[in-house]
Parts: C-alpha cells; sequence; structure tokens
C-alpha cells in the first residue's frame, strides 16, 4: 500500500502545520502541498519548485526517493517504480503562452521515465474528465497532454475548493493508466485544514511495491505490432522534441495498454512468476 495527500494551504503556516499533522492519522507515505508556507517549508525540509509553488516530503521514510527534476511550478521525484510530480499553476489569471510552457515542459519530464506516473496538483483548470460540469481551454490542453503521456484524472465530481459559496474541482489527482480501477482508491477529506481548499488522498495498493518477481514479457501477434506502432507515431506526431528516452517509454506504455486488451494468452501450467522468480 502506498498513500499520498495533496493540499493547498495558501501559504498559511496553521494550515500546513495541520495538513502535516493530519498525515499521521491517515497512515500517509508522501504529502505534495501547493502554495506552501515558506517559512515552514524551509524550516523542516521540503522539496520544492523554484519558485516555492509547490512542495514534496516522503512522511514515511519508505520511499528510497531521488530528485528527478525542479523548476518553475513543478517539483518530480523517482522511486524503484513511480515518478512522482507535484505542480502547481500560479494563477487562472496566467496568459495562455505561459500555461502552454508549463505543459510543455511537464510532458518532457513525465515522458523521460519508464517509471509509473503519478501527477498531484492544483492546475488551475476545468474539465469533464475530473468531473468538472465543463471544460474550458486549459482543461482542453491538460486532456490531451493526459492523452499523450499515457494517464487519467481520478477525481470524481467532488469539489476540491470551496469559498464565497463557490465551489471548484482545482485539486487534481492524475494516474498512470497501466494502474487499474481495483488498485487504486481517492478521496476528499473532511477534515479541516483552515483553507479553502480540501485535502485529497490516494490510496494505491500494487505488488510490485512490495516484489521483485517481474512478470514474463507479453507476446503480441503481427496485427497488435501494427497497432502499437500505429499508436506510438500518432503519440509522437503530438510532441515538440523526440528524445530517445521519451519515444522507449511510450512504446513501453503501448505495449503494456495492448497487453491488457487481449495479448495472446499462453498455456504455462503450473508456471508462476514466483517460481520463476525463485529459479
Amino acid at each position: 500500500m502506498l498513500r499520498a495527500l495533496l493540499a493547498n494551504v495558501n501559504r498559511s503556516m496553521l494550515s500546513h502545520s495541520l495538513v502535516t499533522r493530519l498525515v499521521a492519522e491517515k497512515n500517509v507515505d508522501f504529502l505534495v502541498i501547493t502554495e506552501p508556507n515558506v517559512y515552514e517549508a524551509a524550516r523542516t525540509g521540503w522539496n520544492t519548485d523554484t519558485e516555492g509553488d509547490v512542495a514534496f516530503r516522503d512522511v514515511s521514510g519508505r520511499l528510497a526517493w531521488r530528485l528527478k527534476f525542479r523548476g518553475k511550478d513543478i517539483v518530480a521525484v523517482e522511486t524503484a517504480f513511480v515518478l512522482i510530480v507535484g505542480t502547481y499553476v500560479v494563477s487562472p489569471n496566467v496568459n495562455h503562452s505561459e500555461f502552454v510552457r508549463f505543459l510543455d515542459i511537464l510532458q518532457n519530464v513525465v515522458l523521460n521515465t519508464d517509471k509509473r506516473i503519478i501527477m498531484l496538483g492544483d492546475f488551475n483548470s476545468k474539465m469533464v474528465a475530473a468531473g468538472g460540469q465543463h471544460t474550458n481551454r486549459r482543461g482542453e490542453l491538460l486532456t490531451e497532454l493526459m492523452e499523450t503521456v499515457g494517464c487519467h484524472c481520478v477525481n470524481d465530481d467532488t469539489p476540491t475548493y470551496e469559498a464565497r459559496g463557490h465551489t471548484s474541482i482545482l485539486d487534481l489527482t492524475i494516474l498512470d493508466n497501466r494502474w487499474k480501477r481495483e488498485q487504486w482508491s481517492w478521496g476528499v477529506l473532511p477534515e479541516e485544514i483552515a483553507s479553502d481548499h480540501y485535502a485529497t488522498t490516494l490510496s494505491l495498493n500494487d505488488i510490485n511495491f512490495r516484489s521483485r518477481a517481474q512478470p514474463p514479457p507479453p507476446r503480441f501477434t503481427a496485427d497488435q505490432l501494427d497497432s502499437i506502432t500505429d499508436r506510438t507515431a500518432t503519440r509522437l506526431i503530438a510532441l515538440e522534441h523526440h528524445t530517445l528516452d521519451a519515444l522507449s517509454n511510450i512504446i513501453k506504455q503501448e505495449m503494456d495498454r495492448e497487453s491488457r486488451n487481449g495479448v495472446r494468452k499462453c498455456t504455462v501450467y503450473w508456471w508462476t512468476a514466483e517460481i520463476a522468480y525463485l529459479r
């Protein structure tokens, strides 16, 4: 089990402290805070983006992570199995070109890894894919990015922001498509954190977090290989800059996607992944 918590604390030291205490009650492994209190983040050793707008902290100490990327509005850390990305888009008033720049950098970060992706943050975007009633221009661009990198938003229609009678879904959790629905759960916490945002949690139950045994590689038919090639080419066309790591990651994602969509099963009788690992 891996558990994450996301919260926007509006630079408040009180809210920052309340969220930090909340993680102990919820058995959280890592915490992503947007708009953290700068003093508290520096005093307690958080990893932040270059602007101090989003911060990451390993709470449980069992992730064995390393810093992957640190830039404006983005901080990313990598473990043996996952790439965890914390993001914050400063304001809905930021111009369109600035938002596109942010998405371009974010896309390059998540494509240059072979790990499973978790993105947590306040994107200040509205989209039906996150449970909203409509999709604005930012939401359209974010939806396109998710399709390109092989991810989806797990938010439901529960608001994560409330102020002066207005509610919205701003704090998003975006997850790699390689996790099946039964492997994760997401929710908005009812606890008060002295902020106009609510804290959200993500729980992942994945055998890869606990076992070194790797499943055998899938076997594909000629038609399936053609399908993988076509989808890979389509995704590459959407990229402005190609790298070998990005190409490798896209191919791996499409192979995994095809294997879930009906890869040919081979009879193996009593042979299992556990026996293969022991051998």
